[in-house]
């Protein structure tokens, strides 16, 4: 099976501006929006979240070499899942992303028991990367660059398109992930950016329930701002993995 990465986000979850929280006022117009706790204007901030897509690993897991797929442990049901969000270009020239964090928490739907990140993609990727490649996922349900990716294996094949320059991802086996992205000069930290993840919840669960948290840091001549989702939005962003 193979998918593409889209570099637009269609199914919006959240669109809307960041906030401070010291932030007094929202201004209607232009760049800056109330004081923050220093009493300097606070940049605004535009992103869009998508609502995530997911896909049961039994039926991505095409198989190419005719042998039945098996799952790495047949007590847990594995997820392949895509989290999108987008920054906007700022309005006030004289201010730039520094950087952002996607923090995402999962939980089994309906039973006790923890959900863990089996893989995530991407873990690393470098100024040195290449703007857009393939990543396969392997029988194992690991992300592996295509290149190393054996002929006739059962698997799944991703276009990937990456905008950021430096992305670090956390959580490799545990039950909150995050994603660090980077900005660099040569290259703004703004556009949709996509990231992947196999999730795996016990096998009685009835999916997977995640949050999505997403925060940034702007920096103007007055310093660096950090912004974040809405008190109301937090709390509104929680999503629900099924099977399909």
């Amino acid at each position: 099976m193979q998918f593409t990465t889209p570099t637009t986000i269609k199914d919006v979850a959240w669109q809307g501006y960041l906030e401070s929280e010291w932030i007094q006022q929202i201004g209607s117009d232009g760049g800056y929006s109330g004081p923050d706790s220093m009493g300097r204007p606070v940049p605004k901030v535009k992103i869009t979240i998508g609502k995530p897509a997911w896909w049961l690993a039994e039926k991505v897991m095409t198989d190419k070499s005719e042998t039945k797929w098996l799952p790495p442990n047949d007590e847990r049901t594995y997820y392949l899942v895509r989290l999108a969000y987008t920054l906007h270009p700022l309005k006030d020239q004289n201010t730039h992303y520094k950087y952002a964090a996607l923090d995402v928490f999962m939980w089994p739907r309906g039973v006790s028991g923890t959900v863990v990140a089996h893989d995530i993609f991407p873990q690393s990727l470098t100024t040195d990367d290449s703007k857009s490649f393939k990543i396969s996922l392997k029988p194992n349900l690991k992300f592996t660059g295509i290149i190393e990716a054996q002929a006739l294996e059962a698997g799944a094949d991703i276009n990937y398109h990456k905008v950021f320059p430096i992305i670090q991802g956390y959580g490799l086996g545990e039950s909150n992930i995050s994603w660090g992205f980077v900005n660099h000069p040569a290259h703004p930290l703004q556009g949709c950016q996509c990231v992947y993840g196999i999730l795996d919840s016990p096998k009685n669960s009835n999916g997977i329930r995640l949050h999505i948290i997403l925060t940034v840091t702007v920096e103007n001549r007055l310093g660096p701002f950090r912004l974040g989702l809405p008190e109301d939005i937090k709390t509104s962003l929680r999503f629900m993995v099924i099977g399909n």
